[in-house]
Parts: structure tokens; C-alpha cells; sequence
């Protein structure tokens, strides 16, 4: 949800999710550059214990305008 939403916010178009996530990285302060770039890294079978980190993340997507 938020990187694709965002950059449609921010460029008017809908990219693929890897190119909303890169554009992410380089875009957004940390702790979100960090939990976008892990999660772009992340692969099926995996751990990814960032549950409430990716929360604050969907709640500071749903505040931007």
C-alpha cells in the first residue's frame, strides 16, 4: 500500500512496486528508507518481525495529502 501510494502522490501515475519502493528509499527519512529497503529485500520464508514498524508506516501514508 504505501509506497504505490505515495508515489501516485507524489507523480500523478501508478509505478510497479519496485520502482515506488526505490523511489521510496531515496525519497523518505529513515526508520522508513530502512523497513522499505528490508522489505524489498524480503523473500518468501523469511522472518520479517517489523509488524508494528510497518503499521506506523500505513498510518503515516493514510495522514499524507
Amino acid at each position: 500500500m504505501g509506497c504505490r501510494s505515495l508515489y501516485v502522490l507524489n507523480h500523478g501515475r501508478i509505478a510497479s512496486k519496485p520502482e515506488a519502493a526505490r523511489w521510496a528509499i531515496k525519497t523518505l527519512d529513515e526508520p522508513w528508507a530502512r523497513l522499505i529497503g528490508e522489505a524489498l529485500n524480503w523473500q518468501n520464508g523469511m522472518a520479517f518481525g517489523h509488524l508494528d514498524e510497518t503499521l506506523d508506516f500505513i498510518r503515516y501514508t493514510l495522514g499524507r495529502d
